[in-house]
C-alpha cells in the first residue's frame, strides 16, 4: 500500500506544503483547504482535536470524516505540523 502525507490540518501551518509541493511523485492531501485559504488555523474547532468526526457537527468535525475515510485507503499516513514554540525536532509514531 502507499504512503499518503497529509499538510495543513492547521491552515496556519504552510511550510509542509511548501516542503511536499517541492517533492515529485509523493501523494499528500491538504486536509483543511478552506482555513489554508483564509490563513487561519481553523474555521471553527481544532480539525487535529475533531477525529473520528461527526456528521451533524461544526465544519471541522464534518471534515473529519471526510478526511478519516480517505486516510483508510492508504498503508502509513505521514502527518506535518509545524510549531511556533522552541523545540528540538521531533516525530511521534503511532499504528
Amino acid at each position: 500500500m502507499e504512503t499518503l502525507f497529509v499538510v495543513c490540518q492547521h491552515g496556519n501551518e504552510k511550510l509542509p506544503l511548501k516542503v511536499i509541493r517541492e517533492r515529485r511523485g509523493i501523494k499528500f492531501m491538504v486536509a483543511n483547504e478552506a482555513a489554508l485559504e483564509k490563513g487561519v488555523r481553523y474555521l471553527e474547532v481544532d480539525l487535529n482535536r475533531s477525529f473520528p468526526g461527526r456528521r451533524a457537527g461544526k465544519y471541522e468535525e464534518r471534515l473529519a470524516g471526510v478526511v478519516l475515510r480517505r486516510l483508510k485507503k492508504y498503508g502509513e499516513v505521514v502527518d506535518l505540523h509545524t510549531a511556533t514554540c522552541s523545540t528540538p525536532l521531533f516525530a511521534i509514531l503511532t499504528r
